[in-house]
């Protein structure tokens, strides 16, 4: 099993990733460009969780990630209309929303196979 540690530079808090990935390798560029995509969700969770209205948690967000990877104001609206007003998001929250955000970009054909 290989462990990795990545820091997310541009968050507005310090946020480290202990991936472990004792399954399909992935790149260090699509590893860094779904954390944040995870931290994306996590942040909207919170700034949901803490009250603010979608435009607050829109303009906490603006300046989270680059345009380049993938981190455009429309994606940024996604995010925040799904967390807000999706009901399957209506409790996701916290690093298990992280988490799982993080594992659908880099895997989405899923991390394990069904036993045969």
């Amino acid at each position: 099993m290989e462990i990795r540690l990545i820091g997310i530079k541009k968050a507005p808090f310090t946020l480290c990733l202990l991936a472990m990935t004792a399954h399909a390798e992935i790149s260090q560029e699509r590893m860094t460009h779904c954390a944040n995509v995870g931290t994306t969700y996590q942040l909207a969770a919170d700034l949901r969780n803490s009250h603010a209205s979608p435009q607050q948690a829109l303009n906490s967000i603006s300046g989270f990630g680059s345009k380049d990877a993938g981190m455009t104001i429309e994606f940024k609206k996604k995010v925040i209309n799904q967390v807000y007003f999706d009901p399957r998001f209506t409790y996701a929250g916290g690093h298990a929303l992280y988490q799982q955000m993080f594992n659908l970009c880099a895997y989405p054909e899923g991390i394990y196979k069904p036993l045969k």
